[in-house]
C-alpha cells in the first residue's frame, strides 16, 4: 500500500506539475566567462529562481567586429518538481581571433555594454545595469 501511495506523489510531482512555454525573464542575468576543452563560453544564469527543472535562458548571438547577445525568453517547459534554480545559458564564444571584442547584451529593451578580451580571457561591463559580472 505504502508503495502505491509512493508511486502516485512521485507520478503527481512529475507528470502532474509539467509546464510548457516560454517566461518573460523578470530577473537581473549574472555573467561569467569560463574555458572547457580549450572553447570559450559566457555562463548566464539569472538571480532569481524557477520552479522547473533546469530552466534555459533562450539568447541570440551576434559575432562579427564586436559581439551582441540578446537575453530572450526562459524555457520553463518540461516537469516543474520542487527543484527550484535560476535559469541559466552556455553561450560558446566562436571564432575569436582579435584581442578585444566590444560586447553588448541586451535584456528586456536595456543595453549593457562592456569589453571581452580574449588574452587574458575576461570581460568589464559597465555598471549600475541589468547584466552583471558573477
Amino acid at each position: 500500500m505504502r508503495k502505491i501511495i509512493y508511486i502516485s506523489l512521485l507520478s503527481i510531482l512529475f507528470l502532474g506539475c509539467n509546464k510548457s512555454g516560454h517566461t518573460d525573464i523578470d530577473s537581473d542575468i549574472l555573467i561569467e566567462l569560463s574555458e572547457m576543452n580549450g572553447k570559450q563560453y559566457i555562463k548566464a544564469e539569472t538571480e532569481r529562481s524557477y520552479n522547473c527543472l533546469f530552466p534555459i535562458i533562450y539568447t541570440d548571438k551576434v559575432t562579427g567586429s564586436s559581439i551582441k547577445i540578446v537575453f530572450k525568453s526562459i524555457n520553463e517547459e518540461g516537469p516543474c518538481p520542487t527543484a527550484i534554480g535560476p535559469a541559466s545559458a552556455l553561450i560558446e564564444l566562436k571564432n575569436l581571433t582579435k584581442d578585444k571584442y566590444e560586447v553588448k547584451f541586451k535584456l528586456n529593451g536595456k543595453v549593457t555594454k562592456g569589453r571581452l578580451y580574449t588574452n587574458p580571457f575576461e570581460i568589464t561591463l559597465e555598471e549600475n545595469s541589468n547584466v552583471k559580472l558573477k
